[in-house]
């Protein structure tokens, strides 16, 4: 069986977490999300995928390409205009040309369900269209689906009210759909499977069916669900492919611990990060590759996404996103959010529930409330006159500001770039980043 996955999306729900990156770029135990889902899907022995693309697309295929790493064949379709969960699917046309049966994924999910079940109901039922459901306890804010005993599909419910909650069991954007479904969709027109297509298909009295699937589901829409998605996958609620050995029980690591470092399970640590002297990590710290860590730095309850924190620096609960900087003694607290790259000034303490944009700087000993989308943004590397760029490693010089000046380099030199370092490992990672560029 093919599956199309409907990665475009109507922009992020998850800002200000990242206005650089996807959703489904945005990363999960050092994994994107769409990757968790492409192997969700090979292990129910879907081979060949098509991957519906609107928001940055070439983040997406550069990342996954032809899919042959994941055992996948993978294509692409690009919606230059909007055309709705369903109008995406239609405009697959040629990667679905000879199937009769076929699976769409929303790319917002995290899951390990068993849809095997679903998958036999809809061949025993020769239904047009079946939906996979899930049942769940928050349920205002997802569409409810009701079935009658047979399991055919008998009324749609919408972001319900308490009065109009008749059932528990949720739309999770998973459908396997029949070619007679997928042949009543409008070509290069916004169609929707929950406004337009469904209803259009109860209407008639189409073979309509419902089932819900067992195991774990979580429409990753916002911060708190990213957290909780994270979090799940550590305490062992959904099975994800972790990128780190567990060196001892709930503890996975893929960077040496130095002696002293305190940690309280679980903890998830990715590759490359570096610590200080008297580190604390835990419960529920997942601190993202690359990410550096000061003395004395504290973290639970929180993500951290490629992350530099100083000394004396604490985070609980809250989510920090690439290239983020909390200077000496800077503290961030429980449901903050910082988009990427924001600088938070030494011992700044970003409040409860507040959310940076990204690209902020946060002055020295400043408290923040609220959230902030404009204001002083932080300083890049620049020129100082003499032909030379001053920056801080991997805070204004960044790899992909080196990447970007590197291929501005060659463009202007027309012929051959030289190219040499020295002092240590930031300099190394900028020239690497600069001969990329090149």
């Amino acid at each position: 069986m093919k599956a199309v996955i409907l990665a475009g999306g109507e922009g992020t729900r998850l800002r200000p977490m990242s206005c650089h990156r996807p959703k489904p770029m945005v990363g999960l135990l050092d994994r994107p999300v769409l990757e968790h889902i492409l192997l969700y899907l090979r292990r129910f022995g879907v081979t060949e995928v098509c991957v519906t693309l609107k928001t940055m697309p070439y983040a997406i295929k550069d990342y996954f390409g032809d899919g042959a790493p994941w055992g996948l064949s993978i294509s692409y379709s690009l919606e230059s205009v909007p055309l709705g969960t369903a109008g995406a699917v239609r405009a697959c046309e040629e990667f679905l040309k000879e199937e009769e049966d076929f699976l769409v994924i929303s790319g917002d999910a995290v899951l390990d369900l068993d849809i095997a079940p679903c998958l036999n109901l809809h061949r025993t039922k020769r239904a047009d269209a079946t939906l996979v459901l899930h049942r769940q306890t928050s349920l205002l804010e997802y569409g409810l689906v009701m079935t009658d005993d047979d399991g055919r599909v008998s009324r749609f419910i919408e972001k319900p009210s308490w009065g109009q909650v008749f059932c528990d069991t949720v739309n999770t954007g998973i459908y396997i759909l029949s070619r007679r479904a997928f042949e009543k969709i409008p070509q290069n027109e916004f169609y929707d499977f929950a406004r337009d297509l469904f209803p259009k298909l109860q209407a008639e009295g189409a073979p309509l069916y419902g089932q819900a699937a067992e195991g774990y589901w979580c429409d990753m829409g916002d911060g708190e669900a990213y957290r909780r998605c994270c979090f799940d996958a550590l305490d062992g609620r959904v099975s994800l492919s972790v990128p780190a050995p567990e060196q001892w029980q709930r503890v996975w690591t893929g960077s040496p611990l130095p002696p002293d470092i305190k940690l309280i399970p679980p903890c998830y640590i990715g590759q490359g990060v570096t610590f200080g002297q008297g580190v604390s990590l835990g419960p529920y710290a997942v601190v993202g590759e690359g990410s550096r860590i000061g003395d004395r730095a504290r973290v639970s309850h929180s993500i951290l996404d490629r992350v530099r924190l100083e000394e004396d620096a604490g985070v609980t609960g809250a989510i920090l996103c690439r290239g983020t900087v909390v200077r000496r003694g800077g503290s961030v607290l429980e449901g903050a959010i910082l988009g990427d790259g924001v600088v938070v000034g030494e011992y700044a303490v970003i409040r409860e529930g507040a959310r940076v944009w990204p690209e902020k700087e946060i002055e020295t000993g400043a408290h923040l409330s609220g959230s902030l989308v404009t204001g002083h943004r932080r300083m890049h590397a620049v020129f100082d006159g003499q032909g030379r760029v001053t920056g801080e490693a991997n805070v204004e010089l960044t790899p992909e500001f080196c990447l970007r000046l590197g291929g501005a380099a060659a463009e202007l030199a027309q012929g051959e770039v030289g190219l040499s370092y020295h002092g240590g490992d930031a300099a190394r990672m900028a020239a690497l980043s600069l001969e990329a560029g090149i």
